[in-house]
């Protein structure tokens, strides 16, 4: 005996599998860290805000954090300097200016 699915059922499985897909879509942020002469900041911290996902730049103060949500805020700090808070949003790069702390 074949079993035999309608399309209405496939076609909700279908779109609830998308729905559950979007829902939980993520993209990774490329970015760097540069002080206020453009130079970079080897070492630079780049986290989530209340979470313990973050990550450290390489020697060109470039970085790569994935994002779930374009509502989480990105906390961008480096010994000596004020630290930087910035809704990650959705873009795919970004440039972080941090200023010195006086």
């Amino acid at each position: 005996m074949k079993l035999k699915l309608p399309w209405q059922i496939i076609s909700c499985c279908s779109f609830l599998l998308l729905i559950t897909y979007s829902a939980n879509a993520q993209h990774v942020l490329n970015g760097k860290v540069r002080d206020e002469k453009n130079g970079a900041l080897p070492g630079a911290t780049v986290k989530i805000k209340g979470t313990s996902r973050g990550v450290a730049t390489d020697v060109d103060g470039a970085f790569m954090l994935e994002i779930a949500s374009p509502d989480e805020v990105l906390q961008i700090s480096f010994m000596g300097y004020k630290t930087l808070e910035e809704a990650a949003g959705n873009r795919r790069t970004a440039t972080f200016t941090l200023t010195v702390d006086e």
